[in-house]
Parts: structure tokens; sequence; C-alpha cells
């Protein structure tokens, strides 16, 4: 089975761990919301992100990705523990 990060290379054809979302567009949405908070940067958005991963609806996430993966296998790997240890290390 393909680990995640290769899954998500072979769709986007970026390596994972140099993948950032787009901050001023991202910037943009989180502050129409109402969201208080720092500015995410490339220096900080893992960080906020991991702070909010104990908070998911793991059954609504991963019900919102799956769409979006070529194989079912892949569901195994969306999980809070994925998540978490990819923005641990950076990738």
């Amino acid at each position: 089975m393909a680990t995640f990060a290769a899954s998500i290379q072979s769709v986007s054809g970026i390596e994972f761990g140099q993948a950032n979302p787009n901050l001023e567009l991202l910037n943009a949405a989180l502050a129409r919301t109402g969201r208080k908070g720092p500015v995410l940067t490339a220096d900080n958005w893992r960080e906020e992100v991991r702070g909010r991963v104990p908070a998911l609806d793991w059954r609504r996430a991963r019900a919102d990705v799956k769409p979006f993966l070529e194989r079912e296998p892949g569901m195994d790997l969306v999980t809070r523990e994925t998540l978490d240890s990819r923005l641990a290390s950076g990738a």
C-alpha cells in the first residue's frame, strides 16, 4: 500500500513535505470566519493546524477527503495520528 505522502505526490505531482497552503487565501478565509489568532505564516501554520487536530470530527473529515482518494485503502491513512505525525515532522 502506498503511503499517504506518495498518494498526495501521485495526485498533485508535489513532494508532500514541500507542499504549503496558499497562506494569503487561507488567512483571508480565516479572517472572514472571525477567527481570532495569529496570521498563518510558512513558519507557524503547521503548529497552528496541529493545535486544531484534537478537535476535529474525524468521521466528517474522512467523509470530506474520501471523494479525492483514488483507492479506498487510502482512507486508512486519514487519521488523527497520521496528520499529527506529518505536521510534527514538517512533511
